[in-house]
């Protein structure tokens, strides 16, 4: 029987944790994100809009994908 992942959890959002969560949300999936220090989540979604962004330029992802309602 197949499953359907809809929601991940990513534990630490550093480096590695926020790539991880940008995949997960680039897939559709939702993501809920967990760190310690109010600053790294404030990095994470820094790195996260920063390469929305580049994706956007550099025609990688269209507006549509980038921002699901």
């Amino acid at each position: 029987m197949a499953r359907t992942i809809e929601t991940a959890g990513v534990v630490g959002l550093g480096t590695m944790g926020s790539g991880i969560a940008e995949v997960l949300a680039r897939s559709g999936i939702r993501v809920i994100g967990v760190e310690v220090d109010s600053a790294a989540v404030t990095r994470a979604r820094g790195h996260v809009e920063q390469s929305t962004a580049r994706a956007l330029t550099g025609g990688k992802l269209d507006e549509t994908t980038a921002r699901p309602s």
